[in-house]
């Protein structure tokens, strides 16, 4: 009996992992397995056991103190709980979107028991197409005596030398070394699909009533001010508010920022930081809106994964000093997607924005 594993990290690749159960494997047994580090993962569990969609939701205990012991017990915690639980195989296909030590446990386990276990990589936004990815694909290959890292010792089995497939929205984009014969273009959503717009409004306890994002301008804050205490974003905005008052701008809070910078500013922002932008997007009538960032896959992402009618902006150009993420060849991956897509612009000034 055919059956699938899927890992869902994040609200996005469990949203990723949604469609791809629904679209393509309808008729067949999955289970996913989700973190207790989400936020609200007990309520995530528990909407999807609802639902007529995965068998089963396996919650891998991951919390942990970011201290270098906190670390090493998360990766014996991680080592034990794949060997306890999926030393016994039972799966055929096994998909993932991090990699990761827990990943690489899963699969080596499994492949022990299924010699015949096909193994896929999905895409988690523009960072997948990066070649940066290649690098950490390296770490998970057979060691060799120059390439001995924790996360590739004890396996029988790796992740990067027996990988199966890549499943992206546009395949077009890769900007790494992968066999094309082995890429797999994942269709688009359609906005009109009620039952799976559903779905997914149960899993993330989303409802149409409680929109956050009625202005016509809405910003997408990344981490960079976690990362490296960037405020630079916080200038473009108020010089965009200038312009169009700031009664007219939303900003969605990156979830990782402890820190509402923008709230204290007096800016709306959204509140609920659980669900994730796609689902709001696929809710959402976007035509009217105008979406900005400086580098974020959010203004992306609903166009390339459900061909809605949206008007997207990156400001990368417009800010002062740029992340040290955008320094390097990250930064030209960014700026392929957003020249890729005609709905997005990379301007040059906020007048552009406003025309």
């Amino acid at each position: 009996m055919s059956r699938i594993l899927f890992i869902g990290n994040t609200p996005l690749q469990i949203f990723i992992s949604a469609w791809i159960k629904y679209h393509y494997f309808s008729d067949v047994e999955a289970d996913i397995i989700i973190h207790d580090r989400l936020s609200n993962y007990l309520n995530i569990k528990k909407n999807i056991e609802s639902l007529d969609l995965f068998d089963n939701v396996i919650v891998l205990p991951n919390q942990y103190k970011k201290t270098k012991i906190g670390k090493t017990v998360r990766i014996l915690k991680e080592y034990i709980f794949a060997r306890t639980r999926f030393s016994k195989g039972g799966y055929d296909k096994f998909f993932f979107a991090n990699l990761d030590f827990f990943s690489e446990r899963v699969y080596d386990f499994l492949k022990r028991k299924n010699q015949n276990l096909k193994v896929y990589y999905y895409e988690e936004g523009m960072g997948t197409y990066s070649k940066k990815i290649e690098y950490f694909f390296n770490l998970y290959k057979k060691p060799t005596k120059d390439n001995i890292t924790h996360n590739n010792i004890f396996c029988k089995n790796y992740l990067f030398n027996d990988l199966n497939g890549l499943w992206l929205f546009n395949p077009d984009l890769l900007e790494w070394g992968f066999d094309k014969n082995k890429v797999f273009q994942i269709d688009r959503l359609d906005c009109n699909d009620n039952t799976f717009k559903q779905i997914v409004n149960t899993i993330f306890d989303y409802n149409e009533q409680n929109n956050e994002f009625t202005s016509k301008y809405i910003f997408f804050e990344e981490s960079f001010y976690q990362d490296y205490n960037y405020n630079y974003d916080v200038d473009f905005i108020n010089s965009l508010s200038e312009l169009v008052g700031k009664e007219n701008i939303t900003v969605k809070i990156h979830p990782r920022n402890k820190t509402n910078r923008f709230k204290e500013l007096g800016y709306k922002t959204n509140s609920n930081l659980t669900v994730p932008w796609e689902v709001i997007a696929l809710n959402l009538d976007l035509s009217e809106k105008v979406l900005l960032t400086i580098s974020s896959s959010s203004i992306v992402n609903p166009i390339s994964m459900f061909n809605c009618e949206a008007k997207a902006f990156s400001v990368i150009n417009c800010v002062d000093e740029l992340p040290y993420t955008l320094k390097t060849e990250y930064g030209a991956t960014v700026k392929n997607f957003f020249n890729y897509f005609d709905e997005i612009s990379i301007c040059e000034s906020l007048n552009e924005i406003i025309e």
